[in-house]
């Protein structure tokens, strides 16, 4: 059998036949088919019959079930997976060990759907070994049948058909869904959108940016193509969008039905295909289809459709935004006189032709083999402007639902507790979780169950949620969370009608923001099919513009002005820069201010109310898109009108001051003989008015600056968000805030958008650090839209639980939250373009209790083995100390024996110690010689010797040593050779000509880089310093490098502390430690019980290397040990440093081993401490391993003795 053959014979409808053919095809060897079927079920839950039909044994030695389950019409099998799911976890799951083989199949239905499911805990795909923690199965399907394309079908099982012999992980790979995933999306950006968005700003680049010059330099035009690309994107998901409708049956119905039903399933490739004029494709036919057919409700004909060659039909009338025109960045529409050559959509639908677009979200556990709305979600999130650039990064699935669970459990729990008595919370808690994690409604005949008993107030706490996602990107956990309250409201109450739950949950519970208007347009596309799924015939689809939308969410104002209370006060508040005005220019006053009328407030309100109406718009006979100009006309005329308000102050003060300047002037011409004293007084109050009308001219720049830019804005995308005003029912409610805020904002360092990081720092973060990254503001920002008792439900970077940036938000979550479980993934990558690790963090806004359950997520967690819930139940352990200066997470033992070593030990940053940077030069090229040039420039000028030092670089240090690259410096502090003369500042053109004429053939070489050093830091090179000078020189410790002192790297992944007394400059990728017992220290740092330690507290780059920061190494505690220890260690120390000295490849390991042993006894361990420590690190051998416990052993014995 071919591939051809076999897709041909996958999509003929189901036979029994059939089956037995596939079945033989699939597995020759090792089937086996019962002359008499074991009956599972019959005539009950929507089944007619299943069966066990026989079985396989496989290759590897597993068993493999055959089943067949006839349902009922009641079940759709092409799109009704919850229905099959619920037979399968009834009736199958019980009866298979390995896994199995489903046929789904209906007498009157002409689709049928293969599933496999799989005990993917119950053995390792590459040991192929049994392991323990078995989970639910999980199920992967394809749907087959003469609807059906059936070509990834085709392809996979050829690929088993043609293997000799398969196993389960065969089989496995032959249902796995990512594979698809990435093939469509690579296809989906490389190809079709590539070529579509580079071809339109080729030829239509005005079409989209009007009288805009196609820039000459290709990365600035690939810059300004911005609108263009978001015009591709939008395009194709409304064309993706339409594939997912054709799949149920609603596009190109016959124009004489009356029901939503047998509609074409190829809609958009027949379209394609059949219009009269395919060139004009998009400005004839799509545009048509878009704007006047799916976004018109007006259509005479209903629901007609009428184009040319297609036979005329029936198209829903869809609303929601999806179908809006789209609009250019300078306000106006953009034209539908648009086309692309004709093989652009022939490849297009050809492509789309050849996958399985399915309606219903994958989750976890239960996969369609196919591309589901998720799926376009991922795909649309990486085609986002910049978003890597941005740190934005797809949440994986598993994490989602994880965290949604987890935020509603801990919400519904909270509020039951408070009702119910804190008696009642563990009891509440289990039941919780059962219905959120299970669905389950617990044992229905005990008369005290909680969830029966509560039922309807449970309901009620559901209805009455507001969820927000500050960072929405493509909608993943409002998503996610939109299919767990669904689920859960089912569970309670099955009368419900699905459609309408689901609608209620859209447009009354689930909110969402993001910077990205493209991530907007495919999280509202993601909400509509998720309501699609569950109608039965096309409904409008809920308007949410008002509800997903674009902005800023960090930024309530603008450009100085206040947006927050808009519709609350009478007054709204400017603040300049240096001091405050008013609107008569008073500088002492604390705001200028502006009335906002109560007709103003009402009229807004009245224009929101009247947006969410469809049936009120109608009745006024207005457009929705009418009314949302007014809207934002009204916010516009009152940013425009404080600019102007501001501005008038501005120039009212600057005029005050012009005149008194005049007033004094006048007075000091008509008494010329006046004493100087009081002349002098006059003059300097003259020099303070005109610098302080210097500073007001500043500020009116600014603010013109600011109208010119609020002129120029880009209506779809605003650089702030007014949730106060866009979310009136959030925060106009009694505790106003919502309920719960989730998100896997992005990772971004502040001081790499220096623009955006001065307005935030504006709007008074008060966890704003220039070092820190913007995650930490969403923190803050989170924690302020919550009410109280609302939970905070986090993905980011685990960066702040150690960084020193980190410390202001360590400080706000023990001050303004109860945080309750943090998860960290350490030396786990969740994110395949990101190389960052990440922590989960759920807290709640309430007072802190010190309870924190925590866990390490490491390398053993698989999460196709085990759900992450099991794995947290394993792991967890409660944290009750929550130190400013960083959380550790590791487990409960390390925990103890963390608290241990601090007790037994003083801060390192406490000891007689100074530590400092290397050497900063900012272009080694110039200031880093070989000794080859070293020796050239000496013999060119004796006196070069006393300049050129020594240096060493972080790859050089070993582990009490270094290995020298004869690598030397030119030390050239600032203002060099003048640098002790106090009257040299900036960039002194007096010390150069001095450096010329003292050290020629220094300057001679440095003169050859001129133009790399000048390039350095534009804000200091030629400002602060002289542009041949380095960029830092530790000018206040530069003795300290002459002095014995320990030298480590600031990146490593192993310890590597060297010893250095021959006056080493070592570079800015080091640190140095002068002081007293350096020896002692050196021993110390190098063994094992400091590693362990500084690996709970030090943060890493995402690659597994850690920072050995100077901020972390004052926290490491150092055992004060009496004289014996430190005569011992030092002695050890001593010897190690004599004979790596004179061979650096020397095996010291039994000195260091005894080392280890001292530091262990020093700290107060015990033997178990010892080896859990020692356990910790696979690189340690058993005989190293053995030589440690034994000298431990000797020293509790009193038989150690130092080696000499």
């Amino acid at each position: 059998m071919t591939e051809s053959n076999l897709k041909s014979f996958l999509q003929e409808r189901f036979s029994p036949a059939n089956q037995k053919t596939l079945l033989n095809h699939l597995f020759s060897d090792g089937l086996t088919v019962f002359s008499q079927p074991k009956i599972l079920i019959e005539a009950a839950d929507n089944v007619q019959l299943a069966q066990q039909i026989g079985s396989v044994s496989l290759s590897d030695g597993r068993n493999l079930a055959i089943m067949d389950v006839v349902v009922t019409d009641a079940v759709q099998i092409a799109r009704n997976r919850k229905g099959l799911r619920d037979i399968a976890a009834k009736y199958i799951d019980q009866n298979i060990i390995h896994g199995a083989l489903v046929f789904f199949h209906s007498p009157t239905q002409v689709d049928y759907r293969l599933t496999f499911i799989a005990r993917y805990s119950a053995f390792d795909l590459d040991t192929l070994e049994l392991v323990q923690n078995e989970t639910a199965p999980k199920r992967f399907a394809f749907v087959l049948g003469p609807n059906e394309p059936c070509t990834t079908a085709s392809r996979r099982l050829m690929e088993l058909i043609e293997k000799r012999t398969v196993d389960l992980k065969a089989l496995t790979e032959a249902f796995a869904v990512e594979p698809l995933n990435k093939e469509f999306f690579k296809q989906f950006k490389d190809v079709h959108f590539k070529k579509i968005w580079t071809y339109l700003a080729e030829y239509h680049w005005a079409d989209f940016l009007g009288d805009e010059p196609v820039p000459t330099d290709p990365k600035e035009k690939d810059k300004r193509a911005k609108p263009i690309r978001d015009f591709a994107k939008k395009m194709l998901g409304r064309i993706v969008f339409l594939h997912f409708l054709q799949k149920k049956g609603w596009m190109g119905c016959s124009e004489t039905s009356v029901i939503w039903a047998n509609g074409d399933k190829r809609f958009m490739q027949t379209l394609f295909e059949r219009f009269t004029f395919s060139d004009q494709f998009y400005s004839r036919c799509l545009t048509k289809l878009f704007f006047d057919t799916l976004n018109n409700p007006d259509r005479t004909d209903s629901s007609i459709f009428e184009i040319d060659g297609l036979k005329t039909c029936r198209v829903p009338y869809l609303n929601g935004g999806l179908f809006d025109r789209d609009i250019r960045p300078d306000g106006h529409f953009v034209t539908d006189a648009i086309d692309l050559p004709v093989d652009y959509f022939r490849d297009l639908f050809q492509f789309f032709d050849q996958y399985n677009f399915t309606i219903d979200e994958n989750s976890p556990g239960d996969y369609e083999v196919g591309i589901d709305p998720e799926m376009l979600g991922h795909i649309f999130e990486n085609l986002l402007e910049e978003n890597r650039e941005k740190g934005a990064f797809y949440t994986p699935k598993e994490i989602v639902q994880y965290m949604c669970q987890e935020s509603l459990i801990q919400h519904l729990t909270y509020h039951l507790t408070i009702e119910l008595g804190d008696s009642q919370r563990p009891a509440i808690q289990e039941a919780i979780t059962e219905l959120i994690r299970a669905g389950s409604r617990g044992d229905e005949k005990n008369r005290h169950n909680l969830i029966l008993q509560h039922a309807p107030r449970i309901e009620e706490l559901l209805d009455d949620l507001k969820i927000c996602d500050p960072a929405i990107g493509s909608g993943a956990f409002p998503v996610g969370m939109l299919q767990e309250i669904f689920a859960a409201k089912m569970t309670l109450d099955l009368t419900l009608n699905r459609a309408e739950v689901k609608k209620r949950i859209i447009g009354e519970t689930i909110y969402g923001v993001d910077m990205e208007t493209g991530a907007v347009d495919i999280a509202r596309l993601r909400f509509w099919l998720s309501l699609v799924v569950d109608e039965d015939e096309p409904q409008p689809l809920p308007n949410l513009d008002y509800k997903i939308m674009q902005g800023d969410s960090l930024l309530e104002s603008f450009e100085g002005i206040r947006l927050d209370k808009i519709l609350q006060q009478q007054e709204v508040t400017y603040v300049v820069e240096n001091g405050q005005i008013d609107i008569f220019g008073r500088i002492a006053d604390p705001q200028i201010s502006m009335h906002f009328s109560d007709e103003k407030k009402e009229k807004l309100r009245d224009l929101l109310r009247l947006y969410y109406d469809p049936e009120a718009l109608k009745r006024r006979g207005l457009k929705k898109e009418t009314v949302k100009a007014q809207i934002e006309t009204i916010v516009h005329d009152h940013l425009d009108s404080s600019f102007e308000l501001a501005e008038r102050s501005l120039e009212r003060q600057t005029g005050d001051l012009k005149a008194e300047i005049r007033s004094i002037e006048t007075a000091m011409r008509n008494n010329p003989n006046e004493p100087k004293a009081k002349r002098k007084q006059k003059e300097d109050q003259v020099v303070r008015k005109q610098k302080n009308i210097d500073g007001l001219q500043t500020q009116l720049a600014s603010v013109r600056a600011s109208q010119q830019k609020l002129s120029t804005l880009d209506s779809a995308s605003k650089p702030y968000f007014l949730w106060h005003l866009f979310f009136p029912e959030v925060f106009d409610r009694a505790q106003s805030g919502f309920d719960i805020v989730i998100a896997n904002p992005p990772y971004l360092q502040l001081s790499r958008i220096p623009t955006e990081a001065a307005q935030y720092q504006r709007e008074g973060y008060q966890t704003f650090e220039k070092t820190g990254d913007i995650y930490g503001l969403f923190y803050e920002q989170g924690i302020r839209l919550l009410r109280p008792g609302g939970m905070l439900s986090y993905i980011t970077s685990n960066s702040w639980l150690q960084t020193q940036y980190g410390k202001p938000l360590r400080q706000l979550f023990v001050e303004q939250t109860n945080p309750l479980t943090l998860l960290n993934f350490a030396d786990t990558r969740l994110f395949e373009t990101a190389v960052v690790e990440t922590n989960i963090l759920l807290a709640r806004k309430a007072p802190c209790q010190f309870q924190l359950q925590a866990a390490t997520v490491g390398a053993d967690f698989d999460k196709d083995k085990e759900n992450l819930t099991s794995y947290i139940s394993r792991n967890a352990f409660i944290i009750t100390d929550l130190p400013a200066e960083g959380w550790a997470v590791g487990d409960e033992q390390g925990s103890q024996l963390k608290r241990l070593m601090e007790e037994n030990g003083k801060k390192l940053g406490n000891w007689p110690v100074i530590m400092n940077y290397g050497v900063k030069t900012g272009y080694n090229s110039a200031f880093v010689i070989d000794g080859k040039t070293k020796q050239k420039l000496i013999a060119e000028e004796g006196k070069n010797a006393d300049i050129i030092k020594p240096t060493l670089r972080g790859r050089d240090l070993r582990r009490y040593n270094f290995v020298s690259a004869d690598l030397w410096i030119i030390f050239i502090p600032w203002h060099f050779p003048l640098h002790n003369d106090p009257t040299i500042t900036g960039g002194s053109k007096k010390a150069e000509e001095a450096f010329k004429q003292q050290f020629p053939s220094l300057y001679a070489h440095l003169l050859v880089h001129k133009e790399g050093l000048s390039k350095r830091n534009q804000a200091e090179t030629g400002i602060r310093y002289e542009w041949y000078a380095l960029q830092r020189c530790a000018a206040s410790y530069f003795e300290d490098f002459n002095k014995p002192k320990i030298i480590w790297a600031e990146l490593s992944d192993i310890p590597k502390f060297a010893y250095d007394e021959s006056k080493m400059v070592p570079d800015k990728t080091t640190f140095i430690m002068t002081g007293t017992n350096l020896k002692y220290l050196l021993g110390v740092l190098n063994a094992k019980p400091a590693l362990w330690y500084f690996n709970q507290i030090a943060t890493t780059t995402g690659m597994v290397t850690t920072m050995w920061s100077k901020f972390k190494m004052e926290q490491l505690p150092v055992p004060e040990p009496d004289a014996e220890t430190e005569q011992q260690l030092e002695k050890l120390v001593n010897t190690v440093l004599a004979l790596k000295k004179a061979n650096p490849s020397v095996d010291t390991l039994s000195y260091e081993a005894q080392i280890d042993a001292l530091v262990f006894r020093a700290y107060g361990l015990s033997e178990t401490d010892m080896l859990y420590v020692l356990d910790q690190f696979p690189s340690v051998s058993s005989r190293e391993r053995e030589m440690i416990q034994n000298n431990f052993r000797n020293l509790a014995r009193g038989h150690f003795t130092a080696l000499a």
